[in-house]
């Protein structure tokens, strides 16, 4: 086909074949409407079997075993939990348990449901290349048989009037391209937005815990500074310091730092002691108890000789 395409002319066909938006609609559409609803199930124990016909050995095996210590629930104080009665303790560590079941399932099933959404995805973007590709080839080859300086030469109206159809044919599949290109785009732009707000529902969850391991003193600016320097002085890689993206990851990272920087003061206070000077003893206080008969006489040898200097000198020498 030649190069000298005349100057496209907007002109109205009817809704079919290259009709963009509803071919766009239509590939994209296609399984939104039918993807089943994410639910959570509930997993529940199967009883146990009864235990028929066992010979007791004893009077203690046909007592019943001690149930193990509930475990507390995250989120409860340690005074409040140890105030509960035991079956309170029991049914309160029940209902925590099978909350954290139902939403690890719930989480588990929409993963798994947005995983075959984005596999669709993919490949339903794939078939559509594929066919904008072919629709692009049965244009092509619909006026490649036309002798576009010929007919431009001796039919003049035809000449035009096959260039608009042309032109019309190929810029409805280049609109059908550029209106996926901006579906793809609003697609990731949604995903991102998603995942930054789930990271800030992660940190949102630990930042209480993180604010009662540092203190009253805690400052979200300075508390990043000092994770990010930590990192690096012990030797993680940028790529790690800035990619820290989920909350138990900081509070983790937390938690070494604080326990690091402690260790440290605990070092700097166990030098000091060991560096002070030390308080010598009394002379009086001498194991061989001749100290207390030294400051007698001494102080006796003073009452005698009050302006001896050196009655003065031994008294205070067996203090």
């Amino acid at each position: 086909m030649e190069e000298n395409v005349a100057a496209e002319v907007p002109v109205e066909e009817p809704a079919g074949l290259y009709d963009a938006d509803e071919i766009a609609d239509a590939f994209l559409s296609v399984g939104k409407e039918d993807a089943p609803a994410a639910k959570s199930e509930q997993v529940q124990d199967a009883p146990a079997e009864a235990q028929a016909d066992a010979p007791a050995e004893s009077a203690d095996a046909d007592a019943p075993a001690k149930a193990p210590e509930p475990v507390m629930p995250e989120g409860w104080e340690e005074a409040l939990w140890q105030a509960a009665t035991p079956e309170m303790r029991v049914k309160v560590a029940e209902q925590a348990q099978a909350h954290a079941a139902a939403i690890a399932a719930e989480k588990k099933a929409m993963a798994d449901l947005r995983a075959k959404q984005e596999a669709f995805a993919v490949q339903a973007n794939a078939q559509l290349q594929q066919a904008l590709t072919t629709m692009q080839q049965v244009i092509e080859g619909e006026f490649r048989q036309v002798d576009w300086n010929s007919l431009a030469q001796s039919d003049p109206a035809s000449y035009v009037q096959l260039q608009r159809m042309y032109n019309d044919r190929m810029a409805a599949v280049q609109q059908i391209q550029q209106g996926i290109a901006r579906q793809v785009q609003a697609v990731q732009q949604q995903r991102a937005a998603e995942e930054q707000q789930r990271l800030h529902t992660e940190f949102d969850q630990v930042l209480p815990e993180i604010k009662a391991m540092v203190g009253a003193g805690y400052d979200g600016k300075k508390f990043a500074a000092e994770v990010a320097d930590y990192m690096q002085k012990a030797g993680f890689p940028a790529e790690a310091i800035n990619g820290i993206n989920r909350g138990y990851e900081l509070k983790a990272v937390c938690k070494a730092m604080l326990y690091d920087k402690l260790a440290s003061q605990r070092a700097k206070a166990a030098v000091k002691v060991a560096e002070a000077p030390k308080v010598a003893a009394p002379r009086s206080s001498a194991k061989d108890g001749t100290g207390n008969d030294r400051l007698k006489k001494a102080m006796a040898f003073l009452s005698k000789n009050p302006n001896s200097t050196d009655a003065a000198a031994a008294v205070f020498e067996n203090l």
